[in-house]
């Protein structure tokens, strides 16, 4: 039998001149998870915890440590070799962790592209999904903003007739943050387009194009 206060005395160690002295909660977490792997049974008792090592003799045997357990392999802490149950209950936590992320990942990158495509395409521009806007696009999907979202708010923007805006395309000015302010919502925000009205006009903006080059002529005479 041994108690909290024992515990954090036999666990305790040094680093350099600092004594460390580990906490209730820390130790009730190891012994949670020693005794999922059946290294340990601990039962709680009226002046401490009543803890037993399972297979006892197993890990007194310096074979079945540092690799000498058939089973060992490179990467394998030095006390689990492989085969052992806390070393493969900690590796498949993490492969389902990964399995996990790599789904959301991947979900994340099918309406990235399915978005940037309309975007795209609404704009008659031929931009490339660079680090930057895939980031901008991301960053709204985890907010919780649906694809069809943003894309209404690519509808709206391409009807805006400041006649700057064909220098102000790009996403970061359509779903993006600039200066302080959420373009998305402002697009969102938008009475809904009339009727009629089209898709952003190329036309319109070389047009805007040859008025500057004209004024600029104009300005050199």
């Amino acid at each position: 039998m041994i108690s909290s206060k024992e515990l954090q005395t036999v666990l305790s160690y040094r680093i350099g001149y600092r004594y460390i002295v580990p906490s209730r909660h820390s130790i009730e977490n190891a012994m949670k998870a020693l005794a999922k792997a059946h290294m340990i049974t601990h039962t709680k008792a009226h002046t401490g915890r009543i803890v037993t090592i399972c297979n006892y003799d197993y890990y007194q045997n310096p074979k079945n440590y540092e690799g000498a357990h058939e089973g060992a392999y490179e990467g394998a802490p030095e006390n689990a070799a492989k085969g052992t149950t806390l070393y493969n209950d900690d590796k498949n936590v993490k492969n389902e962790n990964n399995v996990n992320n790599a789904k959301k990942r991947d979900i994340y990158t099918a309406e990235v592209k399915e978005w940037f495509e309309y975007f795209c395409e609404k704009t008659n521009k031929q931009y490339k999904l660079n680090p930057d806007r895939k980031r901008i696009i991301q960053k709204r999907l985890k907010e919780g903003y649906t694809v069809e979202q943003l894309k209404q708010a690519v509808d709206r923007f391409i009807l805006d007739d400041w006649e700057e805006r064909y220098k102000n395309i790009d996403v970061v000015f359509c779903i993006g943050t600039r200066s302080g302010r959420d373009n998305l919502d402002k697009w969102l925000n938008m009475p809904e387009p009339k009727a009629g009205q089209s898709d952003f006009d190329e036309n319109k903006e070389a047009a805007h194009i040859a008025e500057i080059k004209k004024q600029a002529a104009e300005r050199k005479l």
